[in-house]
């Protein structure tokens, strides 16, 4: 099978420095190639970087479509140089903040949902999935941030459990202060996927986990433990999107009349 055949070409010998561009169009006008994953998984376990590019998303051949294709392009080409280390884009952190500092990311990829008549509504046939990455950054000062310090996690989360990342949250910090080697002086947590309604409840559940596994750096890392403060300075940023939903009536011709009621949503 084509698997295999990928599978055998990659455990040979190859040159150094390899980077794997597919260019696919799945079968059907597919969203996805079922092989992607299989192959992703094939490339990433014998050290080879790749990007996937898939023409049913936007045909790069049709002129009509220059304007989409420029601007996925432009982001595929950022993705390539920021995996192969080019510092794309950076940000100078001010001398106020305590250093060594950690940044934490998090963000949920939610599960496709799908009709289902037998139901009467839309629900997930698959988990969704979150991500949390941690990165030190040791020093003020550019020369001693030459190497990438990054430890990462990923959760399965059940279709409405995707909020509740506080234990996760917990954990992946955690074990990162452990592996990295680092007690934090302060800490700056990007959160993704939260609308206003949850910022309050969500922060609620996880800035009180945050903190305790900073406070247990202290005891478990290097021999420092009385320089560390007990609660050190914590920055909580939620990042949103600003998305107008415009409602229409039935016939796609009016707009809803102001005041009006929206019980469900299909789409």
């Amino acid at each position: 099978s084509m698997i295999t055949a990928v599978e055998r070409h990659f455990c040979s010998k190859q040159p150094k420095n390899t980077f794997v561009l597919d260019l696919c169009k799945p079968q059907n006008r597919q969203a996805h190639d079922p092989a992607y994953p299989v192959v992703k998984y094939i490339l990433t376990k014998h050290g080879y970087l790749s990007q996937f590019v898939n023409f049913n998303t936007c045909d790069h051949g049709n002129s009509q479509q220059n304007r989409n294709s420029f601007a996925i392009l432009h982001g595929v080409a950022r993705q390539i140089l920021s995996k192969c280390g080019v510092r794309i884009w950076w940000v100078k952190i001010p001398r106020e903040i305590p250093m060594p500092t950690i940044f934490v990311g998090v963000d949920v990829f939610h599960a496709p949902r799908k009709y289902k008549s037998e139901a009467g509504k839309r629900v997930s046939t698959k988990k969704s999935v979150a991500a949390i990455v941690v990165q030190v950054i040791r020093s003020h000062e550019e020369r001693d941030n030459k190497d990438a310090d990054v430890y990462s996690e990923t959760f399965e989360r059940d279709a409405g459990l995707e909020m509740e990342l506080g234990e996760p949250m917990r954990q992946t910090v955690a074990n990162a202060l452990k592996v990295l080697k680092v007690n934090p002086m302060s800490c700056i947590v990007w959160r993704d996927g939260v609308g206003t309604p949850a910022v309050k409840t969500v922060a609620g559940q996880e800035i009180p986990p945050v903190r305790e596994a900073l406070a247990m750096a202290s005891t478990t890392v290097g021999t420092a433990q009385s320089k560390v403060p007990k609660h050190i300075p914590l920055s909580y940023i939620v990042v949103q999107k600003r998305i107008s939903t415009k409602f229409l009536t039935v016939d796609g011709k009016h707009n809803l009349p102001s005041g009006a009621l929206v019980l469900g949503l299909q789409g």
